[in-house]
């Protein structure tokens, strides 16, 4: 099992870079300088071209990957259909809950908690809190909440993050299966039940159940349509494939569902770790589990103003650069674990697409001055890197555009069916949260901003 490949290693986020990893980047920078000054015109020429193939690349895989996702979708609905299994004697149930100054959204946690159709006599909820929220306390005592509810204070201490709040109520789960929700989420009714017909029917290294999540605030504006788009990308296309093919899938942060030894085993989530579900996917997969995506759904509250999804989105992104530095430390056991197509998942879903984000700017600089001719280049140069650049930034946002509106267009809803064309300004906005989420890695690794919820005024469904 390749669980002795990569059991014991460091892949906590507690030190972002190692001082090799510190080394290794200074000596490529060094060496690109050091090229650039001594053979200008070969150096930018293979610059360019290999930026071009990593584009031309990342935008071909994405493109079968929604392809295969479409395919698949309704494949998957008629096999989840198919799990019919009368199971009278339901095991033990854990479900967390860490929150953080969230008060507003404890009426509907209430209510979509108690709506969850599952035996109350084995059903323990863990409503998590820092020790100084005292407002979301006093707001949970208000409901008197039945006793299959426990409210569970972590100490204070650093670092203060979903992470750890969740590691330190592990110790109090009783539970056989425990899954996570954040505070705002409306999930299934039936959405326990099904997770544990999942298991029932699967091998043992079936470690991890991801229910799909998607927003209840969707049509609210411009950019709550553009953010619903992308989490349809996510869990209804390229989620879904990764299960089928059983490559290493990059949690999102609620709705997973974990047996529990298991999640015990591989040392449950990363306090340091800024996006500490995707960690936990792919150290699951890294330890030779896999990740099932079944058909249940979670709602949850987009972030409906363009501050707020800036803040959200530059965590994300530093939580997902967190990962790539650390997953780089040990690249053959990750290989050996990940296996070769898995291994190219990884690469496209946790590196490659950051990276694009990120070099994208200097693509659009490049092509302006390859236009305007202030590159001196040879002739035969300049023609060719010009035309594949374009050719290449055009490919780019078409196939943005492309693949929102088939996205819209299998999802259904009217009010994507007029917005999807806009996805191009969406990635703009995705750039800039980039270098923001670059800034604080290198001044503030373990820095973040909290999403407020609560705040949108859609309220969300009594049930899915």
């Amino acid at each position: 099992m390749s669980s002795i490949i990569i059991k014991g290693k460091n892949l906590s986020a507690k030190t972002v870079i190692l001082d090799w990893q510190k080394v290794i980047l200074i000596a490529l920078m060094l060496i690109l300088y050091f090229s650039f000054t001594l053979e200008y015109t070969y150096t930018i020429f293979w610059t360019v071209t290999i930026i071009n193939i990593v584009y031309a690349y990342t935008g071909t895989y994405r493109l079968w990957l929604i392809f295969t996702g479409a395919y698949m979708l309704y494949e998957d609905f008629y096999h989840h259909a198919k799990i019919e299994l009368n199971i009278t004697d339901y095991p033990k149930y854990t479900l967390l809950l860490p929150m953080f100054k969230e008060a507003e959204v404890i009426p509907d946690l209430m209510h979509s908690m108690k709506n969850l159709d599952y035996p109350k006599d084995k059903l323990q909820i863990l409503l998590i809190l820092e020790e100084e929220d005292i407002e979301t306390l006093l707001a949970i005592k208000s409901y008197n909440p039945p006793s299959y509810f426990q409210v569970i204070i972590v100490p204070k201490s650093n670092p203060q993050t979903k992470g750890k709040a969740s590691n330190y109520a592990l110790q109090f789960a009783t539970g056989e299966i425990v899954g996570i929700y954040d505070a705002e989420d409306v999930p299934d009714p039936l959405q326990l039940k099904k997770v544990v017909k999942m298991f029932a029917v699967s091998d043992p290294d079936i470690a991890c159940i991801q229910c799909r999540l998607r927003f209840y605030n969707g049509s609210e504006n411009i950019l709550t349509s553009l953010f619903e788009i992308e989490y349809q990308t996510q869990y209804n296309f390229i989620f879904p494939v990764a299960s089928y093919y059983n490559y290493p899938m990059p949690l999102g942060g609620s709705s997973n569902h974990f047996r529990i030894d298991v999640l015990k085993e591989v040392g449950a989530w990363d306090p340091y770790n800024l996006t500490e579900d995707a960690d936990l996917g792919l150290r699951l997969a890294a330890y030779g589990y896999r990740t099932r995506v079944i058909i249940s759904y979670t709602g949850e509250e987009a972030t409906n103003t363009l501050m707020s999804w800036i803040k959200q989105r530059t965590r994300w992104l530093q939580g997902y650069m967190h990962t790539c530095l650390i997953y780089s430390r040990y690249p053959v056991a990750i290989f050996r674990s990940y296996h070769f197509f898995g291994y190219l998942f990884f690469l496209y879903i946790m590196f490659l697409s950051p990276l694009l984000t990120v070099i994208t700017p200097f693509m659009f600089i490049l092509s302006f001055l390859l236009i305007t001719g202030v590159q001196d280049l040879p002739l035969g140069y300049d023609i060719f890197l010009r035309y594949l650049t374009w050719a290449n930034l055009f490919y780019t946002m078409l196939n943005f555009i492309f693949t929102a509106y088939i996205i819209s267009k299998v999802a259904g809803h009217k009010y994507l069916k007029y917005r999807w064309f806009l996805f191009v300004l969406y990635f703009i906005i995705i750039v800039y949260a980039s270098y923001r989420a670059l800034h604080r890695l290198i001044i503030s690794p373990h820095t973040w901003d909290k999403t407020t919820h609560g705040v949108s005024k859609m309220r969300p469904p009594q049930s899915l």
